[in-house]
């Protein structure tokens, strides 16, 4: 089993709507889990509000998820480490240095996006968690893409 690991700061927001919504696009490939931390979460905490209510517009309940800190045991247990923003890959790094081969900036994989990292919805309003749900929905399915291809998942696997 190949374990994805999303990393956002607070681990409220960003990188467990990312989890979420990896899990539900990317159900039908096998062998692949998914996780998410933060680089400053406390243990335990809820996903935001915001969060939980724009992903159940597009049928996923976030209403369970609880934060988790990043741990060097959670970088060593993953396969692949999605980061939402250059700060979080640098952190990943400054925790890890010889996980570098495995860490990768999401918004880097859009070659057209100006600015790589995903924005922190925190403190914003409906429309801002809108707009970061559905750029973090687009660049999942490039990222279903990355993973099929990365770990050499068969074609029967493409959805």
């Amino acid at each position: 089993m190949k374990k994805v690991l999303f990393v956002c700061t607070g681990n409220t927001c960003r990188s467990p709507m990312a989890e979420a919504i990896a899990r539900k696009k990317m159900a039908d490939l096998e062998n692949i889990s998914f996780a998410s931390a933060g680089t400053f979460a406390r243990d335990g905490q809820p996903a935001s509000s915001l969060a939980i209510s724009v992903l159940s517009e597009i049928g996923i309940n976030l209403s369970s998820h609880r934060s988790a800190a990043l741990t060097q045991k959670k970088l060593n247990d993953s396969a692949l480490v999605v980061t939402m923003a250059l700060s979080h890959k640098s952190a990943v790094l400054a925790l890890a240095p010889d996980a570098e081969s495995k860490v990768i900036l999401l918004g880097a994989l859009d070659a057209e996006k100006k600015n790589p990292d995903v924005k922190d919805p925190i403190g914003g309003d409906r429309e801002v968690y809108i707009g970061v749900r559905d750029e973090i929905e687009y660049l999942i399915n490039i990222l279903k893409d990355y993973i099929v291809e990365r770990f050499k998942l068969g074609g029967d696997n493409i959805g």
